[in-house]
């Protein structure tokens, strides 16, 4: 008898499991985030979103993805007003509020960028103490960066790269310390290629940006779910999904 009802049970189980063609993931991201993730006109567009938007092809899912300011996104995803987001970097406060999925939807080398009519020498934080820097507003680079920052040592103007990237042009502040892509794609996009050269030493090591998934979203209740979206990304990186997608950015 109890063999029937364990063997019931799992038939049950498998019946309410919704099937690939029902399951609809809202995702949250960073808006304006070239060439990562953007709006278009009514087109959501980047890397970012190629590799999510792949992942579900895959899956036979249905994605929606929406853009805010960085803040939001993370504010949406702790309140589970979203199923996740992406890209995200790892840190304890937000493992708290979301699952990280493995691979990472991208890797982040943060650099420092120069007026090369202005030059400044980097090897570790301390060469930018004293100066004016630029970086995207809410990001975070590292711990080291972040707490030389709260205790003043330098000043950290926090608005888009593109007006970062505008006001480094005008030798307005010394650097821009930013995300290599980014800071390429957005150069070339405004044409200032000859005024903004990346400096050789990292600011940080690459760091994984992550999709993560709410931990008050169904789906964080789900592990097949999770194991599925990973081994999904898992075989993207592996059949060389990454970087063709990546190639139409670089």
């Amino acid at each position: 008898m109890r063999l029937s009802v364990l063997v019931l049970s799992g038939l049950l189980a498998l019946l309410m499991r919704p099937s690939a063609a029902e399951i609809s993931v809202v995702l949250a991201s960073q808006e304006d985030f070239k060439p990562y993730e953007w709006r278009e006109g009514d087109q959501i567009k980047g890397f970012d979103v190629d590799i999510v938007q792949e992942m579900a092809r895959r899956l036979d899912w249905k994605v929606e993805i929406k853009l805010y300011p960085w803040k939001r996104v993370l504010h949406e995803i702790a309140a589970g007003s979203v199923d996740g987001g992406f890209s995200a970097f790892r840190t304890r406060e937000r493992e708290e509020y979301a699952i990280f999925l493995d691979p990472p939807i991208h890797l982040s080398t943060y650099c420092v960028f120069v007026n090369p009519e202005r030059p400044i020498v980097f090897y570790s934080l301390e060469d930018l103490d004293g100066k004016v820097l630029g970086k995207n507003l809410g990001f975070s680079i590292n711990s080291e960066f972040d707490h030389a920052q709260k205790r003043g040592r330098f000043e950290v103007i926090e608005k888009s790269m593109s007006h970062n990237l505008r006001l480094l042009a005008a030798q307005r502040i010394d650097a821009v310390i930013g995300n290599a892509l980014e800071v390429d794609y957005m150069a070339r996009e405004l044409g200032l290629e000859e005024k903004i050269e990346g400096l050789p030493t990292k600011v940080a090591s690459d760091t994984p940006a992550h999709l993560i998934i709410s931990r008050k979203s169904p789906l964080a209740k789900d592990p097949e779910l999770l194991k599925l979206m990973e081994e999904t990304l898992r075989h993207m990186l592996e059949d060389g999904t990454y970087a063709a997608l990546l190639k139409k950015y670089q």
